[in-house]
């Protein structure tokens, strides 16, 4: 599990703050959810799929826009072992098992280790049935240039959607246009912009749309740091009658060790910024979370709203995570979530628990297994219905080499195979000279995206995701780690649009870069 920020309410029936939905259970009820509790939910409970001969696109999130909600979601993470030297573990073949249908998606790699293709088949009359095809290019360094993504119809490979990408000489990304299939020819969709510090910081990102073949304006962010790169501000404007309008501003502060304890969300109305929410955060000697209280602006006070507890062990995994929610007057149990891990530090089983009728109900149940290099061979996903554990849909993901792809099902099986890679990165014969982080790819992604670092000689490496308020929001690696070249995944699956950074810490570096998730 990750820090825990916030819980929000998804479903409020009474006060109607947000659409009303039905639980995977088949009753209505409240859903308070924080960072870690989320990962167990179904993705149709948050997302419309578009099902294309069962490849699921996740679209747009069915929840409103607030920022809140924008600093709320986690996602379960499935991914392979980290190389080091000149080998590297990748995904060769993965099932899933869906209550309707089963699904096989087999990928290939070039000789640095990154994909570029992905191929998913169905199985149906007794054979595999060709589904969808993801095709990728590089540049030299390693950047993706182009993604591809093709449906079978008719007997052919037919064009779907292409992501286009431009990079400084940093590697940071300044463009990212995405266009789509559409009688015979692309049609432009969408362009993001970007703009950078000296220090590779993102100063602002633009996103323009098009529509009857003309780009229009659409909204921008802007972003200041303190002295030791953590943000401090995020300006969020939209186009409105021929210019930018503020939107909102939210702040953050931070303590002398870098943590995040607090933050302040403010909305433009009236031609002034009016408070709408705020958060404070305690820590232990250890850097790992023990508090999180959020409170709501009403009535021109301050007023009390979610609270969370968490505990950890001594590797920093968080072992439970308790959420209440303020009612009249008092601090009331809402959700209860467990995790177990092996002497490795692999999550075993995520247990979710609801309070009802004064006691504890439990939700859903996450089972994975792993082999002896600690690479995921298996995840289960269950429902509680009726007093027992149903198998349950959901997405599930596969990393198949700076390119993940989701596979809709309750059971994921995948075999693995080494790869020798030729090294792109800041090597010398295949040996690490110099620490450096690279540019996520995806970027712009939806819903994961992999970073990729290297680490000269032995060091205590943190890599961290932080919304755009400062906030930890995951704690991707922290430990030791041996010279070699890594890469790591970020699944953000149920998160909200909205840009993220992450930040590399070795020995004396530290390094931040942006990422951005687009849904």
């Amino acid at each position: 599990m990750s820090k825990i920020i916030m819980s929000i309410v998804l479903v409020l029936f009474a006060h109607n703050l947000m659409a009303q939905k039905v639980n995977p259970l088949g009753e209505n009820r409240s859903y308070f959810f924080t960072y870690s509790q989320i990962k167990g939910i179904r993705a149709t409970d948050f997302m419309s799929p578009i099902q294309t001969d069962n490849y699921s696109f996740g679209i747009e999130n069915s929840l409103p826009h607030n920022p809140s909600i924008q600093k709320l979601f986690r996602n379960k993470m499935i991914g392979v072992k980290t190389f080091s030297n000149n080998q590297v573990y990748r995904c060769d073949t993965a099932v899933a098992y869906s209550t309707n249908n089963t699904v096989r998606f087999i990928p290939s790699y070039n000789a640095n280790g990154r994909a570029i293709t992905g191929l998913v088949e169905k199985w149906s009359n007794g054979q595999w049935i060709d589904s969808t095809y993801d095709t990728l290019s590089y540049d030299s360094k390693g950047h993706v240039l182009t993604d591809l993504l093709q449906v079978w119809s008719n007997g052919q490979w037919t064009n779907s959607s292409l992501y286009t990408t431009t990079y400084d000489s940093r590697g940071d990304l300044l463009t990212y246009m995405y266009q789509q299939y559409s009688n015979g020819q692309w049609v432009n969709s969408y362009l993001g912009t970007s703009t950078y510090n000296v220090q590779g910081r993102v100063l602002s990102s633009l996103w323009d749309s098009w529509s009857n073949g003309q780009l229009n304006n659409s909204s921008t962010e802007s972003y200041t740091y303190d002295a030791n790169g953590h943000p401090l501000s995020d300006l969020s404007q939209r186009w409105s009658n021929g210019q930018y309008i503020n939107s909102s501003l939210s702040t953050s502060t931070f303590d002398s060790s870098g943590h995040d304890i607090a933050w302040l969300v403010q909305l433009w109305s009236d031609g002034q910024w009016v408070n709408d929410e705020r958060d404070t955060t305690t820590f232990d000697a250890n850097g790992n979370e023990l508090t999180d209280m959020s409170q709501q602006w009403l009535n021109g006070q301050w007023t009390n709203y979610m609270y969370s507890t968490m505990t950890s062990d001594s590797g920093g995994h968080v072992l439970s995570a308790l959420t209440q929610q303020w009612l009249n007057g008092q601090w009331t149990n809402v959700q209860f979530e467990t995790d177990t891990y092996n002497t490795n530090g692999n999550r075993l089983t995520d247990l979710f628990q609801e309070w009802s009728n004064g006691r504890w109900v439990n939700f859903y149940l996450f089972t994975e297994t792993y082999d002896e290099n600690d690479n995921p061979l298996s995840e289960n996903y269950k429902t509680w219905s009726d007093s027992s554990w149903v198998q349950t849909d959901t997405f599930l993901e596969i990393n198949y080499g700076y390119k993940y792809f989701p596979l809709w099902g309750y059971n994921l099986e995948i075999s693995y195979m080494i790869i020798n890679i030729t090294k792109v990165s800041t090597t010398t014969n295949n040996i690490v000279v110099r620490y450096s982080v690279s540019q996520n790819y995806p970027n712009p992604f939806n819903p994961t995206t992999t970073i990729s670092f290297d680490i000269p000689s032995r060091s205590f490496v943190s890599l961290k995701i932080f919304d755009i308020l400062g906030r930890e929001v995951s704690t991707i690696v922290s430990g030791e780690l041996e010279a070699g070249s890594y890469t790591r995944r970020w699944n953000a699956r149920n998160m909200a649009s909205g840009v993220y950074f992450y930040r590399l810490t070795a020995g004396s570096f530290v390094e931040t870069k942006k990422l951005i998730l687009l849904k």
